[in-house]
């Protein structure tokens, strides 16, 4: 087999190599054409350029430019066509920016151009690539523009007429001397040949492999016939006369060819038959004297179990008669020590204290080994001169370490790991056992403590809403029931002890039918809420149902969510809107710069009518697009200062104009003092226009809008109010008139970010906004005030 594996390797490297050879002659023999077609296509633009496009300027005073003739680009492309239609490469000449939109290069020759830009001293790639399933030689050279290609590629106004008439101003020009704009490639197919070497190769590989697949058979029946077959004859002897020697030494081993595994057979054959020989003869002068000192170990190991199993039970006895933990293990040293007849025996405790016991009293106790912890975590004893550590370890948890020293004449071959390690867990479960007692005992106490530690209201009831225990709070609640509203609107909904003895346990029923704890949120009439959480206590034999009922007011984190809600409204549609404007407002100036155009040049009336269609509807597209920049890229706040009043002054003056219009009644109402707010000028215009605009939108014929600024009493913060004498603000909408692209308005009359805008500027500059019904709506805005020094 490895003679065979070895053949297969060598002919397999053979013919890798002769097919990557193969393949590199044909890539050569491409190259070569390659090279020919590229220096052909650089030999027709440089006649264009030197001779041919020079002798055609000087014929034509005018400065006139044929195309067919002065263009290297239109003369060389037309030649690579007519040539391709005898032959199969591919030829392509492209450019970025290109005069003819057809030569805009794809994203290869995109790729391609880069690669020439970031490598000015390149001038030529060539690379093995695949295209639409098939391969191709692909060799491609840049073309970059020369101060002589300016005259057709520069200033549009510097260009052939001929080439704006056919071509247009709009591409091919604006192009600097110096510069890759694009490039010339070449492709030739080489698919076919590589494939073609490809089945040769595997053809004269397929043949190897059968010419060695029948030499080597014929080997290997040789072989097998003359020494296999004989040597598996003489193994079966071994097999027959000795078979589980065989079984264990000789099978268990086949890992080299028979003949070594034949003599290695023999070689362990024979060591075993010498050690069975030697050990049959100590054994016959050595059983009488075995026997006796075996008894003796076994009648010393029975003594050794009766007196452990005495030491057992005098500890059960410990445990019975102890009334704390100290006390126990002073009991149990001592009859550790007197059972093993210890120098010194040791208890250090790890559990709850660093406390050490040592018995007999007054000994000083030894020190612990560095690694006493993984000791105690491993469940293993260690006896090392003398000395036992033993880990004291329930299933539940470590307890602590004992610590045994014995006298020097002391064998430590008496004791038993098994036995030392029970009586560590009996110990350990003494311990547990008596801990678990007096915990019981102060666990009353402990729960009543955490009970009324609980600073929300907490009731354990029954089935029937009977009030079984309440903590200081609950009791609290209950005795002012008479002067809270929020107890007497919370009661009937547990159905608790009340004035009303009528009232269902409506909660309680629920949650106690289930076993499943049940929850719901109440919200009060003076604006509180108030989570009611209902938890049913499941195996606890009582004889009545039990249930724990808390209470907790939840009304300031109900707020705070809201804000954070908003707030991540307006950060996701802001970005959402950032990116929208981007993507769209390209294109829709692209429509109004056609639309222009083609306003100039359309006669026809219904035409032109269809292209005002068209800019309107652009206009007020960019115009969406121009309120989500805003609302996405809100102007600087917070980096200056301005005098409120005077901006409310400027704001309503400018919008008397439009309250005239619509015989509104636009007012002011400034306080006497005017202080400085911390929040920039055209910040604080913007967020008046907003709420003027939706003001005046909102107040019918003949109403009113009044602009109020106040100081709040601390003089913390500056108050600025626009009130209106319209609708108002629905209760339905309250939640969400601030989230974007929320409106009220009719479709086409409003994008919903005026509001959104609002609150946005006025988070940035650290203020906060609210809205009421007076019945109108009134947006009451509370701004930073600025205090020199």
């Amino acid at each position: 087999m490895g003679l065979v594996a070895a053949a297969l390797s060598l002919g397999i490297i053979f013919f890798t190599i002769l097919y990557f050879h193969m393949q590199a002659i044909v890539i050569n023999e491409v190259r070569g054409r390659a090279n020919i077609m590229l220096n052909q296509v650089n030999a027709v633009q440089g006649y264009v350029r030197n001779v041919l496009r020079p002798r055609m300027f000087k014929e034509f005073s005018d400065e006139r430019f044929v195309l067919e003739a002065m263009s290297s680009s239109y003369v060389s492309r037309k030649i690579m066509q007519s040539t391709r239609k005898d032959t199969d490469f591919l030829y392509s000449r492209v450019a970025t920016n290109a005069r003819n939109p057809k030569s805009e290069p794809n994203s290869r020759e995109r790729k391609l151009i880069r690669y020439f830009r970031d490598h000015p001293q390149r001038n030529r790639w060539e690379k093995l690539i695949t295209m639409n399933g098939e391969k191709y030689y692909l060799c491609a050279r840049p073309v970059t523009f020369t101060a002589s290609c300016m005259h057709c590629h520069g200033e549009p106004n510097r260009a052939p007429e001929e080439l704006i008439e056919r071509y247009g101003s709009q591409r091919g020009f604006f192009h600097t001397p110096g510069t890759v704009a694009g490039l010339v490639s070449i492709g030739f197919p080489v698919h076919q040949a590589v494939a073609s070497i490809k089945a040769a190769t595997f053809r004269y590989l397929f043949l190897y492999l059968v010419v060695v697949f029948l030499f080597f058979s014929s080997v290997h029946i040789n072989f097998r016939r003359l020494v296999v077959f004989n040597l598996k004859r003489l193994t079966s002897i071994f097999q027959r006369n000795f078979p589980e020697h065989y079984t264990e030494k000789v099978l268990r081993k086949q890992t080299n060819d028979e003949v070594d595994e034949l003599i290695e057979g023999f070689e362990q054959l024979t060591q075993h038959l010498y050690q069975a020989r030697e050990q049959l003869k100590e054994y016959a002068s050595n059983l009488e004297r075995m026997v006796e000192e075996r008894t003796s170990d076994l009648d010393t190991e029975a003594n050794e179990r009766r007196a452990d199993v005495t030491l057992f039970v005098r500890l059960l006895d410990a445990l019975r008669s102890s009334t704390d933990s100290e006390q126990l293990l002073h009991k149990t040293l001592s009859l550790l020590g007197r059972r093993f007849d210890a120098h010194q025996v040791s208890y250090f405790c790890t559990q709850f204290s660093d406390r050490i016991y040592t018995w007999p009293e007054g000994r000083t106790p030894p020190e612990l080994p560095q690694d006493h912890l993984i000791l105690t975590l491993s469940n293993q004893v260690r006896c090392t001169n003398h000395m036992c550590f033993v880990p004291v370890q329930s299933q539940e948890q470590i307890w602590g370490l004992l610590y045994l020293d014995f006298p020097p004449e002391f064998h430590l071959e008496r004791l038993s790991d098994q036995v030392l390690l029970a009586l560590g867990q009996q110990l350990a479960i003494a311990l547990e056992n008596l801990h678990s007692f007096y915990s019981l005992m102060n666990q009353k106490e402990l729960l009543e403590s955490i009970f009324e530690g609980i600073s929300d209201p907490l009731f354990l009831v029954d089935h029937n809403a009977a009030i079984v225990l309440a903590n200081q709070a609950a009791k609290d609640l209950m005795r002012d029931e008479t002067q809270s509203d929020s107890a007497r609107e919370i009661f009937p909904v547990l159905g608790l002890e009340s004035k009303d003895k009528s009232l269902a346990p409506r909660l309680i029923s629920k949650s106690l039918a289930t076993q499943e704890s049940w929850s719901e949120e109440v919200h009060l009439s003076n604006s509180r809420s108030f989570q009611i959480s209902i938890y049913p206590i499941i195996g606890f034999h009582h004889p009545r149902r039990l249930a724990v009922c808390s209470l907790r007011e939840v009304t300031a984190e109900r707020a705070m969510l809201r804000q954070l809600q908003q707030a991540e409204k307006l950060s996701a549609v802001g970005k959402l809107a950032a990116g929208l404007a981007h993507e769209i407002n390209n294109p829709l100036g692209t429509i109004l710069c056609y639309v222009n155009l083609l306003k100039g040049s359309l006669d026809q009336k219904q035409g032109r009518e269809d292209l005002e269609v068209i800019e309107r509807h652009t206009i007020r597209a960019q115009k969406i697009l121009q309120d989500l920049l805003d609302f996405a890229r809100p102007k600087a706040a917070g980096s200056g200062t301005c005098r409120l009043n005077h901006i409310a002054g400027k704001s309503v003056q400018f919008f008397q104009v439009q309250a005239d219009k619509k015989g509104v009644d636009l007012n002011l109402d400034l306080t006497e003092e005017d202080p400085a707010v911390c929040c920039a000028e055209n910040v604080v215009e913007q967020i008046l226009s907003n709420l003027l605009l939706n003001a005046l939108e909102a107040v019918p014929q003949s109403g009113w809008i009044v602009v109020r600024t106040r100081i709040k009493a601390d003089d913390q913060e500056m108050i600025l109010e626009v009130q209106d004498s319209g609708p108002g603000v629905p209760d339905a909408f309250m939640d969400t008139i601030f989230d974007p692209f929320f409106s009220t308005k009719e479709v086409g009359r409003g994008t919903g970010l005026g509001l959104a805008v609002v609150y946005g500027m006025v988070q940035d500059v650290g203020g906060s906004i609210r809205v009421e019904n007076t019945p109108g709506a009134c947006f009451r805005i509370f701004l930073p005030a600025w205090r020199d020094g």
